[in-house]
This record gives structure tokens, sequence and C-alpha cells, in this order.
């Protein structure tokens, strides 16, 4: 693994989960808030798809994108590439899973302009603390930006996987963290656990403070959904709302 990089100088103090999940209701849902505002992700197929993550993968191997996961976590299989179109503007984001020591929903997601050049790169991998709940750290292009105890225990990819389609998993404590319902429709709409759902609305906050510039889009959002599933970013982010 490489040496963790600096903290962003705008870093704020670590918040609780409760507050959290509000700041990242308010990033996400500024993505699709708008009737006449949307953000649509489409999945890309065939060869496209894979010149476009061979082209991520050798822009982590010569340096070009910094992980901090071992590059060997990086699951090039289970890559997922999108057309994202946002406002006036037309992306590509490709999605690798993390795997090895991390936990589901973990990614490096990597945003591409229409001429083929990095926008932007966002890491995010959630693992299990020393008081056995789930942590998300996010990175932005290498430099750390957020490091959250979710304050909720730490549970398996399998048991994270039970409940898909029903939006169960953890409800009680979730709610008791403020976070419930949003959680419970964002499981909904991806079609996961509602454990699931809490952390992909975790894994907005902090790195969804700033989109990509020229992009209007949260690459940290879009890596969390396209882990799990595709669906309009649109309808994700009215689970905010």
């Amino acid at each position: 693994m490489t040496s963790t990089p600096t903290m962003a100088a705008t870093q704020e103090a670590p918040r609780s989960a409760s507050t959290a999940a509000r700041d990242a209701g308010s990033s996400c849902s500024a993505q699709g808030s708008s009737a006449e505002s949307t953000t649509e992700m489409t999945l890309v197929e065939g060869q496209d798809a894979r010149d476009l993550t061979g082209t991520a993968f050798e822009a982590v191997k010569n340096g070009e994108i910094s992980v901090q996961a071992p590059q060997s976590a990086l699951s090039r299989g289970q890559a997922k590439v999108y057309t994202v179109d946002s406002e006036e503007t037309t992306s590509t984001s490709v999605t690798i899973p993390v795997g090895g020591d991390y936990s589901l929903v973990s990614n490096l997601t990597v945003l591409f302009d229409e001429s083929g050049d990095i926008v932007q790169y966002s890491e995010t991998l959630i693992s299990e603390n020393e008081s056995g709940n789930f942590n998300i750290t996010s990175f932005t292009d290498g430099v750390l930006v957020n490091s959250n105890d979710t304050d909720q225990p730490y549970m398996t990819d399998d048991q994270l996987r039970q409940g898909a389609g029903s939006g169960t998993g953890s409800s009680d404590s979730m709610t008791a963290m403020g976070a419930g319902s949003t959680a419970a429709c964002v499981a909904a709409v991806l079609g996961v656990s509602g454990a699931t759902g809490y952390l992909i609305v975790s894994a907005c906050t902090g790195a969804c403070a700033t989109p990509g510039v020229g992009t209007g889009v949260c690459v940290a959002c879009i890596g969390a959904y396209a882990t799990v599933g595709s669906a309009s970013v649109t309808a994700v982010a009215s689970c905010f709302g």
C-alpha cells in the first residue's frame, strides 16, 4: 500500500454519523434535485469498455493515478464503464471495485472527458476499524478528503448482500443515526440491502463537497452507485430530498 497522503487543508474535524448522513444528502441531492437538471448513467459494454478500463489501469501503473489500496486489490474483471450525461457535459466513468481487505462499495472511479483525458478520480475504501465499525476513507485525485467512523457495526460482504432487493438490514441502527429513510430509499432504488444503502449514502459524504471541474457530478457517488448496480442518478438523488 502506498503511503497515506496529507489531509487536504480544508478537511474538517470528524463528524458524527448522523451529521455525515445529512451532509451526504445535501451533496448528492444537488446532482439531481431539479427537474431541469438531470444526470444519467448508461452502461458501456464490449471493446469500448475494455479499452477505457485498460486506459485507467495503465494510468495507475504509470503513476498518473495514485491509489492507496494495493494495485493487486483492483478487480479489473469486475470494472464497469458508464457514460455520464449531466446538463451540458458528457463524460465516461470507469469504476473498478477494490477487494482484498476492503468491503463492498470500495472502489476506484476514474472520470474521462469526451477527449479521453482524465478529469478526476476518486478512491473510496471501506474497512473495519478498531471499534468494530465500518470506516469510510475517501481520496480525490490521491488526496485524503474524508475519513469517517460510520458507527455502523461491521458486516461481511455476504451479510451486506443479504436482503438485496428488499432494502432490509440494520434498519433500526440506521434510523437511530438519522439516515434510515434515506438509506432505505437508496437501497430500494438500487436493489441492495439497507446496510449497503447506508454505506452508499456515507460514501458520498465529504468527497462530494466539490464535483469534478467541468463535470457537475460527484465521482465518489458515481463509483458507489456503479459498484452495486446502475440507476438514474436523479432517482437516487431524489432519496435525499
